[in-house]
């Protein structure tokens, strides 16, 4: 079990005020609101990447067991493919170019494997992040807007990707997105976030069905991209 408890404030303003959560290992969470709501705020204190008020637990899960896509991707200043090695842990070095050249053809970036990643296109780059990131082996995965530069063939393929990692082991994802297809397409469980505040977690048929809380049914009134 995945607890969290977590108070940020920004200039003395809260962001985020959420107590005593508990989340189920092995499951997908959608986070899902308006700007501003603090779902990249969420993500970034459960990577331990800004400083808060409260705890979280992940269990046994160790802070290397955990992976974290900011909204803001990035690649280093190097080729293609040893941006995705840096990402290698214990692989024999043979066995790692061939998995990352398997994954970057998933992700239509093998063609540009001897290229400078910091030469790619805005695209490009959040798809070498994320597929990066998937080359790693996490119990836990914090993804925030992982597919927003994205056209909808290679979001779509994105997902598929994430989908098959998922399914090879046992890893608990908590992603942010703006995209109400995707949340529906991807989770068990959508966490509506409002003002900093959890209105509700429900499972993700049901939330789209029939949100419990009004102001989720609000904001799902707004939408019809799902």
């Amino acid at each position: 079990m995945i607890s969290v408890t977590i108070y940020k404030e920004y200039n003395s303003l809260p962001v985020l005020d959420v107590k005593d959560l508990s989340f189920e290992e092995g499951k997908i969470y959608a986070l899902i609101g308006g700007n501003g709501s603090g779902k990249s705020t969420f993500l970034k204190s459960m990577a331990n990447v800004i400083k808060f008020q409260g705890k979280t637990d992940f269990g046994a899960v160790k802070p290397s067991e955990i992976g974290y896509l900011p909204q803001k991707n990035f690649a280093f200043d190097m080729s293609v493919k040893g941006n995705m090695m840096l990402n290698c842990g214990k692989r024999k070095k043979k066995d790692a170019l061939r998995e990352a050249t398997e994954l970057l053809e998933k992700f239509d970036l093998a063609r540009y494997a001897k290229k400078n990643a910091a030469r790619l296109s805005g695209g490009e780059t959040q798809k070498l992040a994320l597929c990066r990131l998937l080359f790693g082996n996490y119990k836990i995965l914090l993804l925030d807007e992982p597919t927003a530069s994205l056209d909808i063939n290679s979001t779509l393929k994105a997902e598929e990707n994430i989908k098959e990692y998922l399914s090879s082991r046992p890893t608990t994802l908590f992603m942010a997105t703006h995209s109400l297809r995707q949340a529906k397409a991807l989770a068990d469980y959508v966490i509506y976030l409002e003002n900093g505040h959890i209105e509700e977690i429900t499972e993700t048929e049901e939330f789209f069905r029939n949100p419990y809380s009004e102001k989720a049914r609000l904001f799902l009134s707004f939408h019809t991209d799902f």
